[in-house]
C-alpha cells in the first residue's frame, strides 16, 4: 500500500516538475504564437469539453485507431504463427515487415491517399504500424520457447489446447504485453498523422490541422494533450484486458 502511494506521489511530482518547466519556458519566451502557458491550455481544454463536436471528434478518432490496432494485432498474431511453423513463409514475409518498419509513416499515408478516402486512413495506417510490432514481438516470443518443453509435451501427449494455454500463451505473455503497449502509442501517433495529412472531417487530426493553420496554439496544445490522455487510457484498458483474460 505504501509502495503504491509512494509511486503515485513520485509520478505526480515528476508531472508537476515538467509543468513548472513548461510554465518557465512560456514566461521566458513570452510569445503565445510559439508556446502558451499550461494554465491557458487547461482553460482551453475545459472550454473544449463543453463542445459537443469535440466529443464527436474524439469518438471518430478513437474508434478508428482502435479498429486499426485490433486489425494489426489479429494479422500480426496469425502471420507470426504461420512464420513460426513454416520457415519459407517467414523468409518470404521478412522483407515486407522490414519495409514497414523502415519506411516513414508519412510515405504510407501519401501512398494510401491515392487509393483510399481520407476518413479510412486512421484505420489502415495504425493497422500497418501495429501489425509490424505485433508480428515481430510474437514471433520472437515463439522462437524463444524451449524446444525441449515442446518435445516433452509431445511425449506425454498433451492436448493442443493445453499446449496453447500452458506453453505458448504462457511464454508469449511478456512479448504480447510489451507489443500492445508500444503498438497502442504508435497507432495513435500514426492515426493522428494520417488525419492531419488527410484532413479527415470531424476528427482530432482535423482540429490539430485547423489549429496550426489559424495559429491557435492554445488549441493545438489542448488537442495534443487530450489525444495523449486518450492514448494512455486505451493502453491501460488494453493491458488490463490482456492481463485479466490471458
Amino acid at each position: 500500500m505504501k509502495t503504491s502511494t509512494t509511486k503515485k506521489l513520485k509520478k505526480f511530482s515528476v508531472a508537476i516538475f515538467w509543468i513548472v518547466i513548461w510554465q518557465i519556458f512560456a514566461l521566458i519566451i513570452n510569445e503565445e504564437i510559439l508556446i502558451v502557458s499550461p494554465f491557458k491550455v487547461f482553460l482551453k481544454t475545459l472550454d473544449n469539453l463543453q463542445d459537443k463536436t469535440f466529443y464527436l471528434a474524439i469518438f471518430n478518432t478513437s474508434w478508428k485507431i482502435l479498429m486499426g490496432f485490433l486489425l494489426g494485432l489479429f494479422i500480426g498474431v496469425i502471420l507470426s504463427f504461420i512464420s513460426y511453423k513454416f520457415k519459407t513463409f517467414k523468409d518470404f514475409i521478412y522483407p515486407l515487415v522490414q519495409f514497414i518498419k523502415s519506411v516513414p509513416v508519412v510515405s504510407f499515408i501519401m501512398l494510401l491517399l491515392m487509393f483510399l478516402n481520407s476518413k479510412y486512413l486512421s484505420v489502415f495506417i495504425p493497422a500497418i504500424m501495429s501489425f509490424a510490432i505485433f508480428y515481430t514481438n510474437i514471433l520472437e516470443g515463439l522462437l524463444s520457447i524451449d524446444y525441449k518443453i515442446l518435445e516433452m509435451a509431445k511425449i506425454f501427449s498433451i492436448s493442443t489446447k493445453n499446449k496453447l494455454k500452458y506453453i505458448y500463451l504462457h511464454s508469449l505473455k511478456p512479448y504480447l504485453y510489451s507489443g500492445a503497449s508500444l503498438a497502442m502509442g504508435i497507432s495513435f501517433k500514426a492515426g493522428l498523422s494520417a488525419e492531419v495529412i488527410g484532413i479527415a472531417d470531424k476528427t482530432i487530426g482535423r482540429m490539430l490541422y485547423e489549429s496550426k493553420v489559424y495559429l491557435d496554439i492554445a488549441n493545438l496544445f489542448s488537442y495534443t494533450f487530450v489525444a495523449m490522455i486518450i492514448a494512455i487510457i486505451f493502453e491501460k484498458i488494453i493491458l488490463f484486458i490482456l492481463r485479466r483474460f490471458l
